[in-house]
């Protein structure tokens, strides 16, 4: 309000704020599963034609594409995993998870359940703060 406007406003504002420490996108349907050889990765439902190989099973979540060395996800995550739930609430989206996160405070444990290669994990980690 005192700038004018939200592209004058300082980006930090959420400093301190309870997060798991990953940066990805949001997979919200129209993604698959691919068999690649030996490698599994992940198809948007328009590009499937351009592939020859097996697909299986629509997907949604987060997708991580980065880990933070600060995270406690770290050694537990990789890039290319995907959280579908946090302390067992469904999680599809990255604001879905940012809700599920700004009720709980740095330090707080979460358990995440995420894919990895069409496989299903869960794990226990710990929320660090946003720089």
């Amino acid at each position: 309000i005192e700038k004018g406007s939200a592209d004058d406003v300082d980006s930090s504002v959420s400093k301190g704020r309870a997060v798991l420490g990953v940066t990805g996108f949001d997979i919200t349907g129209g993604y698959y599963y691919y068999i690649d050889g030996d490698r599994i990765r992940i198809v948007r439902e328009d590009a499937l034609d351009l592939y020859e190989g097996e697909f299986y099973a629509e997907v949604s979540g987060f997708y991580i594409s980065e880990v933070s060395e600060n995270s406690t996800c770290k050694g537990v995550m990789q890039p290319g995993d995907i959280i579908f739930a946090i302390d067992g609430v469904t999680t599809d989206s990255r604001s879905k998870m940012m809700a599920i996160l700004d009720e709980k405070n740095v330090g707080d444990e979460v358990v995440i359940e995420y894919d990895r290669d069409g496989e299903v994990f869960s794990a226990k980690v710990a929320l660090i703060a946003a720089e």
